[in-house]
């Protein structure tokens, strides 16, 4: 695939990060895409000297660095690839976005959904293209599986990402196992089922645990169709698997390929996993950048797993946290919105912000609670375990968050407008019993 006409000069391209995971994997990608002169691998930046001398020698970097945020302001570069601590994904990338620079970024794109809808909206702003690192979405089985959902799609879905990592913290610099591995599934999940569910019930890690590791999620939506999420960083293997199912059908992607089940027949393909998209979505932010295009995994497109992450992630930490406050009483409060709303209140507005922090365009203030006390729950409920639910005009949310529907673009990067709810808070916080 091109860049352009046969005038259209090779990107110079920047790479901050040259640790283990992208000398591995993707390093081999570009400099198989400077061999067909498509880029030209200019500057390779790591805060480990070695690291950056390393990847100039064994790749044909022009260049090598210690600063990536200098690097960044350079004029003679066209896009930058972020590979390093998921910690400074956020900064570099507004950096690489803020220097007119076309960005790819690992995942996660970003500690929150909010900013990572800000890099969205530069990017749309500066007309360039910003696209995160989430190769699922362009397995060979996993679209094969989702070119034969049709117009009916699929009734029920499973995926399950399992690691035996035990005791180990999150890789890369994430915040969470989820956001450093699980959210491959989840994005999977979302990406072949059309977007945002309606309502979400999700579990994290049980109170006491020093981390989560743990996540699991029941997700419906509107039309009826159903799906489970679960992530278990503590498994005895390894365990990445996705199940769709039609009436009379039945569509499995494993490391093995794709299995397709109609009644007592199977159907086998050997279609590669692991690893088989790294060439793809490089080839696809390519082809965004000349054509103007929104790509499949541009983070706008990624919103919905991202808002859904952000969601499981502020279950295991703000909940938690929570926990420890000795003799907080809370209620859940039902306000008069047009339509009902739950929200989590009593002195704890500072609380409530926090763990709505994803939400706070669409509930910019607590309402007032006449009396809930009929709806006090327990402080000693398991706090970890909590619903989600889009209670009113889904579609609107959607329409703003689904990279499937028209009204999603780069002329409309900002998922937050007003526009998208009229009168009325998306979503509700269910009580949890003892």
């Amino acid at each position: 695939m091109p860049l352009g006409n046969s005038s259209t000069r090779p990107l110079r391209v920047l790479v901050i990060g040259a640790g283990p995971a992208a000398a591995a994997l993707h390093l081999p990608v570009l400099a198989r895409l400077q061999q067909q002169g498509r880029i030209v691998l200019a500057v390779v930046c790591d805060l480990r000297p070695e690291r950056a001398a390393a990847a100039r020698r064994q790749f044909g970097f022009l260049e090598e660095s210690g600063d990536g945020l200098a690097a960044l302001a350079r004029p003679d570069l066209d896009a930058a690839y972020v590979f390093a601590d998921a910690r400074l994904h956020y900064e570099y990338g507004l950096a690489a976005l803020r220097n007119g620079k076309h960005l790819f970024v690992e995942k996660p794109v970003a500690p929150s959904f909010l900013q990572a809808q800000e890099m969205a909206h530069v990017a749309a702003a500066g007309g360039l293209s910003a696209v995160g690192g989430h190769n699922r979405r362009f397995y060979p089985s996993l679209l094969r599986v989702r070119a034969a959902a049709g117009t009916a799609g699929w009734r029920y879905a499973e995926a399950v990402f399992h690691k035996p990592e035990a005791g180990k913290s999150p890789p890369f610099g994430a915040r969470t196992w989820l956001s450093a591995n699980g959210i491959h599934a989840l994005d999977a999940l979302l990406y072949l089922m059309g977007g945002l569910p309606e309502r979400v019930t999700a579990m994290a890690a049980p109170p006491g645990a020093t981390q989560a590791d743990t996540f699991a999620a029941l997700l419906a939506w509107r039309d009826g169709r159903q799906g489970i999420f679960l992530c278990d960083n503590a498994a005895g293997a390894r365990r990445e698997e996705y199940a769709f199912h039609a009436v009379g059908e039945s569509y499995t992607v494993t490391d093995a390929g794709l299995t397709i089940a109609r009644g007592e027949t199977l159907e086998n393909e050997a279609l590669p996993a692991i690893g088989a998209g790294l060439l793809p979505e490089h080839e696809a932010f390519l082809q965004a950048i000349a054509s103007g295009a929104q790509a499949p995994h541009s983070i706008g497109a990624l919103a919905p797993s991202l808002f859904m992450c952000s969601c499981f992630q502020h279950i295991a930490h703000r909940l938690e946290e929570l926990l420890e406050v000795p003799h907080l009483g809370v209620e859940i409060a039902l306000a008069d919105l047009g339509p009902e709303l739950d929200l989590l209140h009593r002195d704890v507005d500072g609380f409530a912000s926090g763990l709505l922090g994803l939400l706070r365009l669409l509930v910019p203030e607590l309402p007032v609670v006449h009396d809930s006390a009929h709806r006090r729950v327990c402080h000693r409920c398991h706090l970890d375990k909590i619903e989600v639910e889009t209670t009113s005009h889904p579609k609107r949310l959607r329409d703003r968050l689904d990279p499937e529907l028209a009204s999603v673009g780069t002329d409309q990067p900002d998922f937050t407008s007003p526009d998208a709810v009229v009168d009325t808070v998306l979503v509700a916080l269910r009580r949890c019993y003892d």
